[in-house]
């Protein structure tokens, strides 16, 4: 999502106000109305829509219970997190609201004044709601970020309002002197300003070029469209689809177990660098060290990604033989698997995923 925001944004006059630039320029445009503005705009709702559509296929957001699961996912949830999770009544009631919520999204376009506002701001409440109670990396920060120019002049007259005042107590000509003096204002030469021109007559092709491929490329994801072959064999749509916890959340949690034989005789978690114990951890994120891993090691346990799992063995008996007197000699990778039961008691299995001998003479199995 950043990356197609940053995009967007190279149309977009993001200097106009609250930057350094726009205290060396005396006029201020009061509306930005273009097809960048416009992109941006169905970029963000078309997000939402094709998760909902996804979603749809499913049954568990339908029934209500979806947000149950995604809440019993202990990899996933905050401290935050698994105290709501005792509060299924709450989640059932969480889980209709977002549903419809993603479901109504091009009302963020359709709706004007107040009503945008108060609708823009469920939307941000809820990323908020999901950055104190789940570990998704910066995503729920981004999205709020992608929602802010949803907010209409109302929101930003007002905040000028009560911005000015503080702002118009500041000595102007000593504040403009420093900004001089911490950013002097750059002359573009006659060359780039020719360029620029040039450029500016052809963007509009570019931004029309942009949008229709954003229609169409995620209606190829969700199979409304049918890509060329060639394509296909390039980039296949469906591995790059706004499907987060669509068309269901996963029902299985589960978290890694590394033992390994150290040279003395002793066994170690290798990966965890402890003692090896097989029960769920208590610690947050399952002993996953940040989210990036916990996305590449849930990759991992997949039939899809064998290939990744030597790779991984090897890095753990070298991290620890580069630290440790006591060198390993060989290590078993095993995930423990937790199927959802939101009625009953949990089992869980032990799959073993691969194992490698840490001697110079490595040998790997899958």
């Amino acid at each position: 999502m950043l990356r197609r925001l940053l995009l967007w944004g190279i149309f977009l006059p993001l200097g106009e106000r609250c930057s350094v630039d726009s205290l060396y320029d005396e006029g201020h445009d009061e509306r930005v109305v273009s097809l960048a503005s416009a992109g941006l705009l169905v970029q963000v709702v078309v997000i939402y829509t094709a998760n909902a559509l996804f979603k749809l296929r499913g049954e568990l957001w339908t029934r209500g219970v979806a947000v149950e699961y995604v809440f019993s996912l202990h990899n996933l949830t905050t401290f935050v997190g698994d105290a709501l999770a005792r509060y299924p009544t709450i989640l059932h009631v969480f889980d209709k609201f977002w549903f419809t919520m993603i479901v109504t999204s091009a009302l963020l376009i359709l709706l004007t004044g107040w009503s945008r506002v108060a609708f823009a701001s469920l939307f941000i409440g809820m990323h908020f709601g999901m950055f104190l109670t789940m570990h998704l990396g910066l995503f729920p920060l981004i999205s709020i970020t992608a929602l802010l120019p949803f907010l209409p002049s109302v929101v930003w007259d007002s905040v000028d309002r009560f911005v000015e005042p503080v702002v118009g107590a500041l000595d102007e000509a000593r504040r403009m002197s420093w900004c001089e003096r911490a950013f002097p204002h750059p002359r573009t030469p006659k060359v780039l300003n020719d360029v620029r021109q040039g450029i500016e007559r052809i963007t509009p092709l570019i931004l029309t070029f942009l949008l229709v491929f954003v229609l169409v490329w995620n209606a190829a994801t969700l199979g409304y469209v049918r890509t060329p072959e060639q394509v296909e064999d390039t980039v296949n749509p469906a591995e790059h689809r706004w499907s987060m916890f669509a068309p269901e959340p996963r029902g299985t949690d589960g978290w890694y177990v590394v033992p390994g034989r150290l040279e003395s005789g002793r066994e170690v978690d290798a990966f965890h660098r402890g003692a090896v114990r097989w029960d769920r951890p208590s610690d947050e994120g399952l002993g996953f060290p940040t989210h990036r891993w916990l996305v590449y090691l849930l990759d991992l346990q997949r039939r899809d990604y064998g290939t990744l799992r030597p790779a991984f063995a090897k890095y753990v008996c070298q991290r620890w033989n580069e630290t440790h007197d006591d060198d390993l000699t060989n290590v078993s990778v095993y995930y423990v698997r937790q199927p959802t039961r939101l009625d009953g008691p949990e089992p869980t299995e032990r799959v073993e995923i691969t194992n490698r001998s840490c001697s110079t003479r490595n040998r790997d199995t899958t």
